[in-house]
């Protein structure tokens, strides 16, 4: 079964035993029960899919945080001609989230 979800502004492709890499959700730990209720789609193999208009009412995905953790993202700022050269740097939160069930 296939489902696609929105969590956090963002729509994933997910299937049961799939991990996902969101952006951090917080007031979540590693270990915690996630209940998405934003369902955009279903699908089972063999029969049509369910659309939402916006969402489908009744559907939930349910996954579990396995990690979380931090990725440095460098931002290189180059001027030509006048040899200026400027570099920042910041860390940014995600989550790997494994998908249990899709009912």
């Amino acid at each position: 079964m296939l489902a696609i979800i929105e969590a956090q502004g963002k729509q994933y492709l997910v299937k049961e035993g799939k991990k996902i890499t969101t952006n951090r959700i917080r007031n979540q730990k590693v270990g915690d029960i996630i209940v998405f209720d934003k369902v955009l789609l279903t699908s089972n193999s063999g029969q049509a899919p369910k659309i939402g208009k916006p969402y489908i009412a009744g559907v939930k995905v349910e996954g579990k945080i396995t990690r979380e953790f931090k990725k440095k993202t460098t931002l290189m700022k180059f001027r030509s001609k006048t040899r200026e050269k400027t570099k920042k740097g910041y860390n940014s939160h995600f989550n790997d989230i494994l998908i249990e069930k899709i009912s």
